[in-house]
């Protein structure tokens, strides 16, 4: 004899799981804004090197670091990069690999 779920119980299996997921769905996107972040950082870095030897600086570093000011350039690369990490399913090893990079 087979047992039924009753519908309340069916419900509450339902919104568990849709809750669950909504937490995971949170946190895969807390990450991918962490590493375009830090992506951003280190293209930015790139593009500040860059021009300060070109000798064309358009405004004070301190105003793109505090991020008063978007490097357009640097955003457009670190969202390549990260956009080609989440079509290889790479975000979870690239997110741990950053963290134990930063804490040493």
């Amino acid at each position: 004899m087979a047992v039924v779920l009753q519908f309340p119980v069916k419900k509450f299996i339902v919104n568990v799981y849709e809750e669950v997921r909504k937490k995971q769905n949170d946190i895969y996107r807390k990450k991918i804004d962490f590493l375009l972040k830090e992506a951003y950082r280190n293209f930015l870095e790139g593009y500040l090197t860059r021009v300060s030897k070109n000798g064309t600086v358009d405004f004070p570093a301190f105003m793109y670091l505090s991020g008063k000011v978007i490097c357009q350039e640097a955003l457009n690369q670190a969202q390549e990069v990260v956009l080609s990490r989440i079509k290889a399913k790479k975000i979870n090893a690239d997110y741990t690999r950053r963290i134990k990079e930063l804490r040493k």
